[in-house]
């Protein structure tokens, strides 16, 4: 492993570690749970590293300002990490020493020992998992096409601007534990902030905002952020996080930072070719009934080519060919969901990204 990615949702969907191995030709992982707070990063770098020796740490830094153990999340730190002496620190952290099922989740399974065999099959199950060498296909990375509603977007984008607070102390108090540990094992940090449209003050699961920029320059970690401008609407899944249009955009940003990090050239055609899918824009329009969108682009010399499709009920109504048309126009169905996927390929590269629109009568 040369590149490890850390932190909950905010690193998962926004970097895509087979865009890293394609621009980078090095081997690249994201670990990460939901709601992930930077204790639970700290152990599960500790363990990481009892397998692997990356050259660099990549640590989205929203861990870093969640709130510890103000989720239930933990949970599944807890049930897909090996047994160790760090899983053990965060169910003494956590939870009550006599719950052996939370350690243990085959334990939830009551037997009937009348008929056993269910158990212990059960129990064979779960041995056989941690036993797998099985790995993740998309090496971490979540994968979601969904493009934020209209009212989320515009209603959560009037808070984007976050001022500068002081760390929490325990929240510090583990981020030194990492950069420390990177230290001793003699692995680059680098910070990476992912663009969010929804202020932390509206998120109870937040405490004060870690000032991370001062942090960072404090002790010499560099810090790389994104310009939360370029990104239209349609590069968001919702308020805090990118979707996969996102991912694409970001992860062939960060690649660059990442090589300028350890020295060593990235493949400067590959991310120009992901990076013509930045600057992408939508346009929604309706008379009544009947409903067109258009995909916009300001790279009018990339040769794109998409593919529509109407979805009402997860039933396909629609399915086209691919073809240049970048706008697609319906009459609404009676249904109760109704969406509108198209997929966009760079033709010259074949790499292809979709786009997920649902679309709500207007009243």
């Amino acid at each position: 492993m040369d590149i490890l990615f850390l932190g909950n949702s905010h690193g998962y969907f926004a970097f895509n570690p087979k865009i890293v191995d394609d621009v980078t030709s090095m081997n690249s992982y994201v670990l990460g749970i939901p709601g992930e707070s930077i204790d639970l990063t700290y152990y599960e770098l500790k363990t990481a590293l009892k397998y692997q020796k990356p050259k660099i740490i990549v640590m989205e830094t929203n861990t870093a300002s969640r709130k510890m153990g103000a989720t239930g999340y933990f949970f599944r730190y807890i049930d897909d990490v090996r047994f160790d002496e760090n899983k053990l620190q965060v169910f003494i952290k956590y939870l009550f020493p006599h719950q052996l099922a939370d350690i243990f989740p085959v334990l939830r399974t009551r037997p009937d020992w009348e008929h056993p065999a269910t158990f212990f099959s059960t129990i064979s199950r779960y041995v056989r998992k941690f036993n797998s060498q099985k790995i993740d296909p998309n090496k971490g990375h979540e994968v979601f096409w969904n493009v934020i509603s209209d009212d989320l977007f515009f209603d959560k984008s009037q808070h984007s601007k976050m001022g500068s607070y002081n760390p929490p102390q325990d929240n510090q108090e583990f981020l030194e534990k990492i950069v420390q540990l990177c230290k001793e094992k003699d692995i680059k940090l680098v910070f990476v902030t992912t663009p969010m449209l929804e202020n932390f003050d509206d998120n109870p699961n937040f405490d004060d905002r870690m000032n991370i920029g001062n942090y960072a320059k404090a002790n010499g970690i560099t810090r790389y952020t994104f310009d939360l401008a370029n990104l239209s609407q349609i590069y968001f899944l919702d308020s805090q996080h990118v979707n996969e249009l996102g991912a694409t955009v970001l992860t062939s940003e960060v690649s660059t930072y990442i090589t300028k990090e350890l020295g060593v050239s990235a493949d400067e055609a590959k991310i120009a070719g992901y990076l013509k899918f930045a600057g992408f824009a939508f346009k929604k329009e309706n008379n009544d009934n009947h409903y067109k969108i258009t995909i916009q682009n300001k790279e009018n010399s990339a040769n794109f080519v998409y593919r529509w499709v109407l979805v009402a009920d997860k039933k396909k109504l629609y399915e086209g060919d691919w073809s240049p048309a970048n706008s697609f126009s319906f009459d609404l169905p009676q249904a109760r969901n109704v969406n509108v996927e198209v997929e966009i390929q760079d033709v010259d590269s074949g790499y292809t990204v979709k786009c997920v629109f649902s679309i709500v009568k207007e009243k």
